[in-house]
């Protein structure tokens, strides 16, 4: 015979289609089900949209006199480098610049209408306002039902202490009580054309802290930078779509404005400097002019000798020139001031005028400090004050510091040494000038403080200008190209949660189908049995509708489906037979009411019919069923025997078969295990095997009782009857081992109340053989006659 290599079998086929048959109600009600669940599920769920908005981090848009006067300020852009622009994506999702927004966008009060199935959450166009006081404990969170009753009241509930309060309450009124501090107020779409309507409308509002709302949205905010620009693109996700592009709008706005803060201090800083100094100068001049004026009255002196105004002229300028050492000194005592003043960073914004623009060198070092000044404050925007690069940038600022003070300590030593030597000349000059007389003398030295005065306000003046004007055009680097838009549901994908969940069902369905036919999966049918075990199979009987464990088979001419069940059993059995003239079978189970007792006493019966001398024995002495079984007394049996009470042909009860004699158990013995131990058993073994062609020996449940294993030593053939009911993978599992550890041979398996269907019919008796002994078919007899015949001739 060719041998078949095929992957797959015919038989493989079978059996698949079978389980999948058998086990059609999983594939449909578990995915249902599962569908149904995801169904609610997402319907419950609120949708969640995404709002959109980009924005560039440099505009180029500022005047050129404006970058020269930042640009020695140290405020330029650095947008355009990599570093810079993720700093930039940190500030945006900085609690502080959420705060800001927050502040704009009121959020602390969340709105819902409660329905059936689902709570959605409101945003605008509600028939009331609450206004909750952040202090008080309804701001942490606390959950408010309301309904509205008319346009001057509503009812209110809500849970303090584990109970419930209701209240009827008016519009407007200040609610304090178990520490709530808030107020409803009504809005105008309340009225009385709208209010039946409102009032069938389920309310709710929570309160909740800008702290957590802050923790939601920076959860919600995502920033990326689109590849080779600097531009920033921001996303944020909320429940309600026009909250979204709200939030975000306000949010883009808040930035772009922020830019501006530094530049503005700077620039006011600067103003504020320089109106006092003209304050300060615009006195000294007054008070100079009344007094020349007022010099000039009481000496009559109107013109000056042209070498006296020589001399005079050359005293202004040495004068001037004192005047701008000691401004300059004083302008960097003013700066060392302030350096070591503003220990905090933040206040770290000098005005501009403190650099000059005859010191190159100073305004290098100050640009610097400016530069890692602006570094520090943004890493304290975007992160904690737990970074490391903050603790950093911290330390490279006062060290930066440090090295200014000395520079400035350096400079100052130097005017100082020009104060002097401009001393000493204008000292020279006096003496040169005391020839002059003292009226004369006095009125140049009042026009030289005047001059002085009056060139330092001009100075002033330019400057406060310069300031002005570059005030005037600030404007941010920073600028909105996409305002805030939203871009539709983002979450959940309904469509795709519902399919997954089909899928998940349909996998779940096929997961408890795999491990029930593994585990669970009762044995219905021989084909089932014989995949499960090697041990060799005598045989089947059917279930029938009108089964009954009563049942027995009376007459040769009956050809229901058990009676030809049995007649195939007797056929395969005497291949396990031995070629004695007596074969003692004993019938055991696993467990209780598997029918070991029914089929002993039909497959008894059907070989009586083939005229075959057969005895059986009812040797279960705990709970026997035997005499039940054949309708006979029981006052008399193996017990009576075994206790010397009784003779074996005492025992032996006549049946209406002329050829099948029964040996009841007899009364139950309270030492049922040790009484078939005794001598006088194998003297009733002895006597049956002269006197019969068969014995059956019914015997108790194994798996409760080792009186089978004990007599299996003394009999032929051991048959093991399961019940298609109550066997599973683990009875066979059982039955083997037991087999296996006790060395049992000449063993076989019968099937009891197989259920069979078209299908299983012909994957039992095609597939595996219907009934065959060890897998095999050997036919049934197409004539009862002539089976009962060839088993007689046998």
């Amino acid at each position: 015979m060719k041998e078949k290599n095929e992957i797959i079998s015919r038989k493989d086929l079978v059996r698949l289609f079978s389980v999948v048959v058998a086990n059609w109600y999983y594939l449909i009600i578990v995915p249902c089900l599962a569908f149904g669940i995801s169904y609610i599920y997402t319907h419950r769920i609120s949708d969640v949209y995404a709002a959109k908005s980009q924005i560039l981090l440099k505009s180029n848009e500022t005047y050129d006199y404006q970058q020269q006067i930042y640009k020695g300020l140290g405020f330029t852009s650095k947008y355009a480098s990599y570093e810079e622009t993720a700093s930039q994506m940190r500030v945006i999702k900085s609690s502080s610049l959420l705060h800001e927004v927050l502040d704009h966008v009121p959020l602390n009060v969340s709105y819902y209408i409660v329905g059936r199935l689902k709570v959605s959450e409101v945003y605008k166009h509600m028939p009331f306002t609450v206004w909750i006081d952040e202090r008080s404990s309804a701001a942490a969170g606390k959950s408010f039902n309301l309904s509205i009753l008319d346009t001057a009241t509503y009812y209110l509930s809500y849970e303090y202490n584990g109970r419930e309060i209701q209240r009827e309450l008016k519009f407007g009124d200040l609610i304090v009580e178990n520490g709530l501090y808030l107020r409803v107020m009504r809005e105008a779409n309340l009225n009385e054309m709208s209010v039946a309507t409102l009032s069938n409308i389920a309310y709710m509002f929570t309160a909740k802290r800008k702290e957590s709302l802050i923790r939601k949205y920076q959860s919600s905010i995502d920033v990326e930078n689109i590849p080779y620009t600097s531009i920033i693109e921001i996303t944020l996700k909320d429940e309600i779509k026009e909250r979204a592009v709200e939030i975000l709008d306000t949010l883009a706005n808040m930035y772009v404005e922020n830019t501006l803060d530094n530049k503005t201090s700077v620039n006011e800083n600067t103003l504020s400097y320089i109106d006092k100094q003209l304050e300060e100068v615009i006195s000294i001049i007054n008070t100079i002019e009344i007094e020349l004026e007022s010099f000039k009255e009481q000496k009559s002196i109107l013109n000056l000798p042209r070498e006296e105004e020589n001399y005079f002229n050359r005293l202004l300028d040495l004068d001037n020139q004192l005047r701008r050492y000691k401004d300059e000194l004083r302008v960097l005592d003013e700066l060392t001031s302030f350096l070591l003043k503003n220990e905090e960073i933040e206040s770290l914004i000098p005005p501009s005028f403190f650099v000059t623009n005859t010191d190159e060198d100073l305004t290098n070092r100050i640009r610097s400090l400016y530069v890692l000044r602006e570094e520090y404050t943004k890493m304290l925007r975007a992160g904690t004050d737990k970074n490391p690069r903050i603790d950093d940038a911290l330390d490279r600022i006062k060290r930066q510091k440090e090295d200014v003070l000395r520079y400035i300590d350096s400079q100052a030593r130097a005017l100082e040494s020009g104060v002097k030597q401009a001393t000493s000349e204008i000292q020279a000059l006096e003496v040169k000038i005391k020839n002059i007389p003292k009226s004369q003398r006095q009125i140049l030295n009042i026009e030289r403080r005047l001059q002085v005065n009056e060139e330092l306000y001009s100075f002033l003046l330019a400057k406060r200008a310069e300031t002005v004007i570059a005030k005037a055009g600030i404007i941010p680097e920073t600028k909105i190209i996409e305002r805030a838009h939203s871009v539709g549901v983002v979450y959940p994908d309904k469509t795709r949660m519902n399919l997954i969940s089909v899928l998940f069902g349909f996998g779940l369905a096929v997961v408890i189908i795999v491990l029930k036919e593994a585990f669970f999966q009762k044995v219905k049918n021989v084909g089932q049995l014989q995949a499960h075990t090697e041990i060799s199979i005598l045989g089947s009987i059917p279930r029938k509708r009108d089964f009954s464990s009563t049942y027995r088979i009376l007459k040769s001419q009956e050809r229901s489906e058990i009676v030809q069940a049995f007649r195939h059993l007797r056929t395969n059995l005497q291949f396990l037979s031995p070629s004695s003239k007596c074969t003692k079978v004993l019938v055991t189970s696993l467990l209780p009411g598997e029918g070991k007792t029914f089929t002993s006493v039909n497959l008894a019966s059907v070989i009586a019919l083939a005229e075959k001398k057969v005895l059986i024995i009812d040797l279960d002495l705990h709970k026997p069923r035997l005499a039940t079984a054949m309708e006979l007394k029981n006052d008399k049996g193996v017990s009576s025997f075994l206790a010397g009470q009784h003779s074996v042909q005492e025992v032996i009860q006549k049946t209406d078969s002329a050829y099948l004699d029964v040996i009841t158990s007899g009364p139950i013995p309270p030492n049922a295990s040790e009484l078939i131990l005794r001598e006088q058993l194998d003297e009733l073994f002895d006597f049956a095997t002269g006197a019969y062609d068969f014995v059956f020996l019914d015997t108790p449940p194994i798996s409760l009782i080792t009186d089978g294993l004990v007599l299996m030593e003394k009999v032929d053939v051991k048959l093991f009857v399961l019940n298609s009911k109550s066997t599973s993978k683990a009875s066979i599992d059982y039955i083997e081992n037991i087999i296996d550890k006790n060395g049992i041979d000449n063993c076989a398996l019968v099937l009891n109340e197989e259920k069979i269907s078209r299908l299983d019919f012909y994957y039992s008796r095609y597939g595996y053989g219907y009934g065959g002994y060890g897998g095999h078919d050997y036919g049934w007899a197409d004539d009862d006659h002539g089976a009962d015949s060839a088993f007689k001739s046998s």
